[in-house]
């Protein structure tokens, strides 16, 4: 799968969630509570928790050190989490969760490094 082109495909919409900041946040919170509601997520938990608080820092305007283009790109990606019928519909029992997995596993690997400068961030923030 070209997880890059499908994730295109839902550009629009990441632009039109990136532009209501109510819709902003009711995606990253409804992907959060999805994401905590599916094991085979665990194993991207760590990486999942730095994306979903890069996106509220950003929406709240705390972190900026990122483009725009890879913020669209992570809205695209829960964009697609949300949606039960992607390319394998969410309630096919065993399987249906993990395009999902791998779509969210592409962003985390392709953004991998700005991630990591967020922890950074976070991390000096915090001190």
């Amino acid at each position: 799968m070209n997880y890059f082109s499908v994730l295109r495909k839902l550009f629009p919409m990441a632009r039109k969630v990136y532009k209501d900041k109510n819709r902003f946040k009711s995606v990253v919170d409804e992907s959060m509570r999805k994401s905590n509601k599916v094991d085979l997520f665990k194993e991207i938990s760590h990486e999942l928790r730095l994306v979903f608080g890069l996106l509220k820092d950003y929406r709240r305007g705390n972190y900026r050190n990122i483009k725009k283009k890879d913020i669209f790109l992570m809205l695209a990606a829960l964009l697609y989490l949300l949606n039960p019928a992607d390319i394998i519909p969410d309630f096919i029992i065993g399987v249906g969760f993990v395009d999902d997995l791998s779509v969210l596993a592409y962003i985390i690997k392709k953004l991998k490094d700005e991630l990591e400068k967020y922890r950074i961030w976070k991390e000096n923030a915090r001190s």
